[in-house]
């Protein structure tokens, strides 16, 4: 292990001798090395943050995903990278980043929305999973961006944070979306967990896996009711793109699982 780390090896996959070898294309190919290493640094550059430490490499890698997906016209495969359940909650923050990235372009968001877009779903799960608090989301937003943008993805990671309550149904309750519709771009970064989370879910086969999309499934029609706000500001509306790819994603139910 000391040698692969003194090689700056990011990652390698290790498959089972009875598991049959996927078939991948070169593209998938390299979209699996960008995502093993970007998952990486956004792992190693959040621990920075929180230590006191500046990041060197979240503002690279957020204007790399822009770049490299930001205009991207077809869909990505999650299929193969899905397979590693290791770095899940990196991987799953990654996904929600480049999918703000490809849907805001189809919208017509400048590079600046999307940049902003992308550091808000890095640290969507921040104050919720990593137990940090917003003004531990505000230190890091401030690093990376200037006073108004840094409100704007702390008040996001805020309103994307779940309600305390004994079930599912409390913790994400009225009050909750509520208060994501009253935030610019966040119902759009919910959408994109959402349909993260729903592709991971689809993909798996596992008994959990299973549950999780029959409760997905069950609920996308009050979810998309719930996120919906009335008007034409487009901070606010929901990216028909993602709509159609969460219910397309929502019958296959362990086929293929695009997004």
């Amino acid at each position: 292990m000391y040698q692969i780390n003194e090689m700056n090896t990011y990652g390698f996959y290790i498959l089972d001798a009875a598991e049959p070898l996927p078939v991948i294309t070169d593209e998938e190919l390299e979209f699996e090395r960008f995502q093993t290493a970007a998952c990486i640094t956004l792992e190693l550059e959040l621990e920075a943050i929180m230590n006191g430490n500046t990041s060197q490499d979240i503002d690279k890698l957020a204007s790399d995903i822009v770049n490299n997906y930001g205009s991207l016209t077809k869909r990505i495969t999650f299929i193969q990278n899905i397979r590693n359940n290791d770095d899940n909650v990196y991987k799953h923050c990654l996904n929600v980043a480049m999918l703000c990235a490809m849907i805001s372009c189809k919208m017509g968001m400048d590079r600046k929305e999307q940049y902003n877009l992308v550091l808000a779903a890095f640290y969507h799960d921040s104050i919720e999973d990593a137990r940090l608090s917003y003004n531990d989301v505000m230190k890091i937003a401030r690093s990376q961006m200037d006073e108004e943008q840094a409100y704007l993805a702390a008040e996001i990671v805020y309103a994307l944070t779940n309600e305390k309550g004994r079930n599912r149904a409390e913790r994400a309750n009225e009050k909750y979306f509520a208060g994501i519709r009253e935030i610019p771009y966040a119902p759009f970064v919910k959408l994109a967990d959402r349909l993260a989370n729903t592709s991971y879910a689809f993909s798996k086969g596992t008994a959990d896996s299973l549950r999780m999309s029959k409760v997905y499934r069950e609920e996308l029609p009050g979810f998309l009711e719930a996120l919906k706000v009335e008007g034409t500001d487009v901070r606010f509306l929901l990216p028909e793109a993602m709509v159609e790819d969460l219910w397309e994603v929502i019958p296959q139910c362990g086929s293929e699982n695009y997004v």
